[in-house]
């Protein structure tokens, strides 16, 4: 799982558009920690992840299940903190009635 986070924010940053993972956390701000963890297992460093991660990815859904079906419940995107730490920003989720 490790090798994987590292081939593809190195595919999400070759300029096509388009790409998706699936990353299991427990809610939209642990995102940033796990993607970190997975980073280190790779061999990546703190901020290389981060900055990767910020480039190559546009969008996360943090889904949950309720009443057995799935629907988002944050969504968020990427961003630097001062300190150059990755964080999670959360975004308006559009409301369906």
């Amino acid at each position: 799982m490790a090798a994987s986070l590292r081939e593809l924010l190195a595919a999400l940053n070759t300029g096509h558009d388009g790409g998706a993972g699936t990353l299991h956390a427990n809610s939209l701000g642990d995102v940033p920690a796990r993607l970190e963890a997975l980073g280190a297992l790779a061999g990546m460093s703190q901020a290389a992840v981060a900055r990767q991660t910020v480039s190559a990815i546009g969008l996360v859904l943090h889904l949950e299940r309720r009443g057995g079906s799935r629907r988002i419940a944050q969504l968020g995107r990427f961003e630097l903190d001062a300190r150059g730490l990755l964080v999670t920003v959360p975004v308006a989720v559009p409301v369906v009635p």
